[in-house]
Protein backbone atom coordinates (compact mmCIF):
# COMPACT_ATOMS: atom_id res chain seq x y z
CA UNK A 1 0.00 0.00 0.00
CA UNK A 2 2.76 2.48 0.83
CA UNK A 3 4.47 2.37 -2.60
CA UNK A 4 1.09 2.90 -4.29
CA UNK A 5 0.36 5.89 -2.10
CA UNK A 6 3.72 7.40 -2.97
CA UNK A 7 3.08 7.00 -6.68
CA UNK A 8 -0.36 8.55 -6.37
CA UNK A 9 0.94 11.51 -4.40
CA UNK A 10 3.78 11.95 -6.85
CA UNK A 11 1.27 12.13 -9.68
CA UNK A 12 -0.68 14.80 -7.85
CA UNK A 13 2.50 16.72 -7.14
CA UNK A 14 3.61 16.60 -10.77
CA UNK A 15 0.19 17.84 -11.87
CA UNK A 16 0.45 20.70 -9.40
CA UNK A 17 3.90 21.67 -10.57
CA UNK A 18 2.86 21.45 -14.21
CA UNK A 19 0.41 24.28 -13.70
CA UNK A 20 2.31 26.37 -11.16
CA UNK A 21 4.58 28.16 -13.66
CA UNK A 22 3.71 31.85 -13.83
CA UNK A 23 4.77 34.62 -16.16
CA UNK A 24 3.53 37.97 -14.87
CA UNK A 25 3.79 37.06 -11.20
CA UNK A 26 5.43 39.93 -9.35
CA UNK A 27 8.65 39.31 -7.43
CA UNK A 28 10.59 41.57 -5.06
CA UNK A 29 13.10 42.34 -7.80
CA UNK A 30 10.27 43.68 -10.00
CA UNK A 31 9.43 46.25 -7.36
CA UNK A 32 12.89 47.82 -7.43
CA UNK A 33 12.43 51.46 -8.42
CA UNK A 34 8.69 51.38 -7.76
CA UNK A 35 6.85 53.12 -4.92
CA UNK A 36 3.71 51.96 -3.12
CA UNK A 37 1.03 54.48 -4.12
CA UNK A 38 -2.16 52.74 -2.98
CA UNK A 39 -2.85 50.00 -0.49
CA UNK A 40 -5.91 48.16 0.75
CA UNK A 41 -6.59 45.07 2.78
CA UNK A 42 -5.81 42.82 -0.18
CA UNK A 43 -4.47 45.34 -2.68
CA UNK A 44 -1.08 46.89 -3.35
CA UNK A 45 -0.38 49.25 -6.26
CA UNK A 46 3.20 50.23 -7.06
CA UNK A 47 4.35 52.83 -9.61
CA UNK A 48 7.44 54.69 -10.72
CA UNK A 49 7.52 58.12 -9.11
CA UNK A 50 9.61 59.63 -11.91
CA UNK A 51 6.97 59.02 -14.61
CA UNK A 52 3.77 61.00 -15.13
CA UNK A 53 1.10 58.30 -15.36
CA UNK A 54 -1.55 60.79 -16.46
CA UNK A 55 -0.10 60.59 -19.99
CA UNK A 56 -1.51 57.07 -20.44
CA UNK A 57 -5.04 56.64 -21.68
CA UNK A 58 -5.34 52.99 -22.71
CA UNK A 59 -4.16 49.46 -22.02
CA UNK A 60 -3.00 46.79 -24.42
CA UNK A 61 -3.39 43.35 -22.89
CA UNK A 62 -0.36 41.36 -24.00
CA UNK A 63 -0.92 38.17 -22.01
CA UNK A 64 -3.07 36.51 -19.36
CA UNK A 65 -2.09 33.33 -17.55
CA UNK A 66 -4.05 31.33 -15.01
CA UNK A 67 -2.57 28.98 -12.39
CA UNK A 68 -4.18 27.08 -9.56
CA UNK A 69 -3.06 27.17 -5.96
CA UNK A 70 -0.92 24.00 -5.99
CA UNK A 71 -1.72 23.19 -2.35
CA UNK A 72 -5.44 23.42 -3.04
CA UNK A 73 -5.15 21.28 -6.15
CA UNK A 74 -3.24 18.58 -4.32
CA UNK A 75 -5.71 18.59 -1.42
CA UNK A 76 -8.71 18.55 -3.75
CA UNK A 77 -7.50 15.49 -5.65
CA UNK A 78 -6.40 13.67 -2.52
CA UNK A 79 -9.88 13.97 -1.04
CA UNK A 80 -11.52 12.36 -4.11
CA UNK A 81 -11.76 8.58 -3.77
CA UNK A 82 -12.55 8.01 -7.44
CA UNK A 83 -10.01 8.86 -10.12
CA UNK A 84 -12.91 10.07 -12.27
CA UNK A 85 -13.63 12.82 -9.74
CA UNK A 86 -10.06 14.11 -9.61
CA UNK A 87 -8.86 16.99 -11.76
CA UNK A 88 -6.49 15.89 -14.50
CA UNK A 89 -4.38 17.80 -17.02
CA UNK A 90 -7.27 18.18 -19.46
CA UNK A 91 -9.64 19.44 -16.75
CA UNK A 92 -7.10 22.02 -15.60
CA UNK A 93 -6.57 23.25 -19.16
CA UNK A 94 -10.32 23.61 -19.75
CA UNK A 95 -10.98 25.38 -16.46
CA UNK A 96 -8.08 27.81 -16.82
CA UNK A 97 -9.14 28.68 -20.36
CA UNK A 98 -12.67 29.48 -19.14
CA UNK A 99 -11.35 31.75 -16.40
CA UNK A 100 -8.94 33.46 -18.78
CA UNK A 101 -11.65 34.13 -21.37
CA UNK A 102 -14.22 35.35 -18.82
CA UNK A 103 -11.71 37.67 -17.18
CA UNK A 104 -10.79 39.29 -20.50
CA UNK A 105 -14.43 39.78 -21.50
CA UNK A 106 -15.37 41.30 -18.12
CA UNK A 107 -12.26 43.46 -18.14
CA UNK A 108 -13.20 44.96 -21.50
CA UNK A 109 -16.82 45.60 -20.50
CA UNK A 110 -15.88 47.11 -17.14
CA UNK A 111 -13.32 49.53 -18.57
CA UNK A 112 -15.78 50.62 -21.25
CA UNK A 113 -18.50 51.22 -18.65
CA UNK A 114 -16.12 53.30 -16.52
CA UNK A 115 -15.52 55.63 -19.48
CA UNK A 116 -11.84 55.77 -18.58
CA UNK A 117 -8.77 54.04 -19.98
CA UNK A 118 -9.79 51.49 -22.56
CA UNK A 119 -8.37 48.28 -23.98
CA UNK A 120 -6.71 48.70 -27.36
CA UNK A 121 -5.06 46.36 -29.84
CA UNK A 122 -2.74 49.02 -31.24
CA UNK A 123 -0.02 50.46 -29.04
CA UNK A 124 0.85 54.16 -29.01
CA UNK A 125 2.81 56.53 -26.77
CA UNK A 126 -0.23 56.74 -24.48
CA UNK A 127 -0.56 52.95 -24.14
CA UNK A 128 0.50 50.77 -21.24
CA UNK A 129 1.22 47.20 -22.30
CA UNK A 130 -0.14 44.83 -19.68
CA UNK A 131 0.76 41.33 -18.55
CA UNK A 132 -1.61 39.73 -16.04
CA UNK A 133 -1.36 36.51 -14.11
CA UNK A 134 -4.24 35.02 -12.14
CA UNK A 135 -2.42 33.02 -9.46
CA UNK A 136 -3.42 30.78 -6.55
CA UNK A 137 -6.84 30.18 -8.08
CA UNK A 138 -9.12 28.13 -5.84
CA UNK A 139 -12.49 26.95 -7.17
CA UNK A 140 -14.39 25.31 -4.34
CA UNK A 141 -16.51 23.19 -6.67
CA UNK A 142 -14.85 23.05 -10.09
CA UNK A 143 -17.19 21.74 -12.76
CA UNK A 144 -15.69 18.50 -14.05
CA UNK A 145 -17.50 16.54 -16.74
CA UNK A 146 -18.06 12.94 -15.63
CA UNK A 147 -20.22 10.06 -16.78
CA UNK A 148 -22.61 10.68 -13.88
CA UNK A 149 -23.81 14.20 -13.15
CA UNK A 150 -23.05 15.27 -9.57
CA UNK A 151 -24.79 18.17 -7.84
CA UNK A 152 -22.40 20.33 -5.84
CA UNK A 153 -23.35 22.92 -3.21
CA UNK A 154 -21.14 25.63 -1.74
CA UNK A 155 -21.49 28.97 0.03
CA UNK A 156 -18.59 30.56 -1.82
CA UNK A 157 -17.26 29.90 -5.33
CA UNK A 158 -13.59 30.60 -4.59
CA UNK A 159 -10.80 33.14 -4.69
CA UNK A 160 -7.67 34.16 -6.59
CA UNK A 161 -4.94 36.77 -6.78
CA UNK A 162 -4.14 38.93 -9.80
CA UNK A 163 -0.59 40.07 -10.49
CA UNK A 164 -0.44 42.81 -13.11
CA UNK A 165 2.56 44.44 -14.74
CA UNK A 166 2.22 47.56 -16.89
CA UNK A 167 5.01 48.63 -19.26
CA UNK A 168 5.51 51.88 -21.19
CA UNK A 169 6.49 52.12 -24.86
CA UNK A 170 10.17 51.63 -24.05
CA UNK A 171 9.43 48.38 -22.18
CA UNK A 172 10.02 49.86 -18.75
CA UNK A 173 7.90 48.50 -15.88
CA UNK A 174 5.97 51.51 -14.55
CA UNK A 175 3.09 49.92 -12.61
CA UNK A 176 2.78 46.68 -10.64
CA UNK A 177 -0.44 45.58 -8.94
CA UNK A 178 -1.04 42.70 -6.53
CA UNK A 179 -4.77 42.22 -5.99
CA UNK A 180 -6.19 39.32 -3.96
CA UNK A 181 -9.96 38.95 -4.14
CA UNK A 182 -12.55 36.35 -3.29
CA UNK A 183 -16.14 35.78 -4.37
CA UNK A 184 -18.94 36.76 -2.04
CA UNK A 185 -19.95 34.31 0.66
CA UNK A 186 -23.64 33.43 0.66
CA UNK A 187 -25.66 32.69 3.76
CA UNK A 188 -27.30 29.66 2.14
CA UNK A 189 -25.71 26.91 0.11
CA UNK A 190 -26.20 27.22 -3.65
CA UNK A 191 -25.85 24.73 -6.46
CA UNK A 192 -22.82 25.42 -8.58
CA UNK A 193 -21.62 24.56 -12.08
CA UNK A 194 -19.30 26.17 -14.61
CA UNK A 195 -21.84 28.90 -15.45
CA UNK A 196 -22.51 29.77 -11.81
CA UNK A 197 -18.79 29.74 -11.01
CA UNK A 198 -18.09 32.32 -13.70
CA UNK A 199 -21.08 34.39 -12.58
CA UNK A 200 -19.71 34.48 -9.02
CA UNK A 201 -16.20 35.37 -10.19
CA UNK A 202 -17.47 38.22 -12.38
CA UNK A 203 -17.48 40.56 -9.38
CA UNK A 204 -13.82 39.68 -8.79
CA UNK A 205 -12.96 40.46 -12.40
CA UNK A 206 -14.74 43.82 -12.15
CA UNK A 207 -12.81 44.73 -9.02
CA UNK A 208 -9.53 43.83 -10.69
CA UNK A 209 -10.39 46.03 -13.69
CA UNK A 210 -11.39 49.01 -11.54
CA UNK A 211 -8.21 48.72 -9.51
CA UNK A 212 -6.18 49.03 -12.73
CA UNK A 213 -7.64 52.51 -13.08
CA UNK A 214 -6.50 53.48 -9.57
CA UNK A 215 -2.92 53.47 -10.89
CA UNK A 216 -3.73 56.29 -13.31
CA UNK A 217 -4.27 59.83 -11.95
Amino acid sequence: MKPQMKIKNLGVLLLSLMFSTTYAEISDSDLSGLKLIDEGKHLKIYARSDIDLSQYSDFMLKSVTVTFDPDWLEDYNRERKSMNDRLNERDIAEITERFKSSFQKTLKRTLESEDAAQLTETASASTLTVESDIVDLRVNAPDKLTATRKTLFVRQAGKAELHTKMFNASGQLVVAIIDAEETREHFDLFETNRVRNQYEFTSVYRTWAKNWLKALP
